[in-house]
């Protein structure tokens, strides 16, 4: 399934303090500091998803993506725009699983890659935006954990651009038997107009080891093993007319006694992409 998500739950990126003050854009795309996160303490095994909510003060053009989160006990984030409105309480409040299993620009925590748009393209986001930063937590250890503050970068942009998009492509439910392989594919027509991709973000989880997403008339846009703990951008280039297919498999590997099947928890799997495109000129 395929899904162009903005303006709605979903957003890729955002900006603004933790007070919810967004920060000047810097017009020569440096990186300027825009989510600050607090400490956070875990106990030994415990789980936790954990939200920080800002509301835009100015309206933002953002061209890139740097976090600086610690990767201590982090299993993966999330940054999305909401149609809610914003909590009473902004800083490090628990959020359950939203926008976990579908996150608009998610890392692993061990390899956090970055996203830079091309040149003129940015992805405008409107004065009062509500947005989210989400960390799923999770404490392996025997002991207590804090994990640091830290903070999530922007890249931002004035003057004309072509507005960008994100699209997320992803598998029905699945499961993956124990001692087993398993391949989980799923097909979608590109949405209406003309759109021209740019990026790929393919994410699984620990028992993923192979993607490919593959494009009508653009041919196979990514081939590669896949890691959770060391997870890739890969910068594509590909038109897209409406009702083009585009395909997205994953590849599983199940060296335990136990079935997993898909899910927004740690110990379950996902199959999913996040596509990010512009329409041209």
């Amino acid at each position: 399934m395929i899904r162009l998500i903005f303006p709605a739950i979903a957003m890729l990126l955002a900006t603004g303090c933790a007070n919810g003050n967004a920060d000047a854009a810097g017009d020569d795309g440096r990186p300027t500091d825009q989510f600050t996160t607090t400490p956070i303490v875990l106990a030994p095994s415990e789980e936790r998803y954990v939200c920080w909510s800002i509301v835009l003060d100015s309206p933002l053009a953002v061209v890139g993506l740097e976090p600086h989160l610690s990767p201590l006990a982090l299993h993966h984030y999330a940054v999305f725009a909401s149609d809610e409105p914003a909590p009473p309480t902004m800083t490090a409040y628990d959020c359950g699983s939203v926008g976990a299993a579908h996150g608009i620009f998610s890392g692993e925590g061990h390899g956090e890659p970055t996203l830079a748009f091309p040149a003129g393209v940015a992805l405008p986001l409107p004065r009062g935006q509500h947005v989210v930063l989400q960390e799923h937590l999770l404490n392996t250890s025997t002991s207590d954990v804090t994990v640091p503050a830290a903070s999530m970068s922007l890249r931002t942009v004035s003057g004309p651009y072509l507005a960008a998009a994100m699209m997320s492509v992803t598998s029905g439910s699945f499961v993956v038997p124990a001692r087993s392989r398993a391949t989980v594919t799923g097909e979608t027509p590109a949405p209406m107009g003309a759109t021209r991709l740019f990026a790929v973000f393919p994410q699984m989880r620990d028992l993923g080891t192979h993607v490919t997403l593959a494009v009508a008339r653009g041919g196979v846009l990514v081939d590669a093993s896949f890691s959770a703990a060391d997870p890739v951008v890969f910068p594509v280039a590909a038109d897209l007319r409406a009702g083009d297919a585009i395909s997205l498999t994953c590849d599983f590997v199940n060296p335990s006694d136990r079935t997993v099947a898909s899910g927004a928890t740690s110990d379950q799997e996902t199959c999913a992409a996040s596509l990010f495109s512009y329409e041209p000129n």
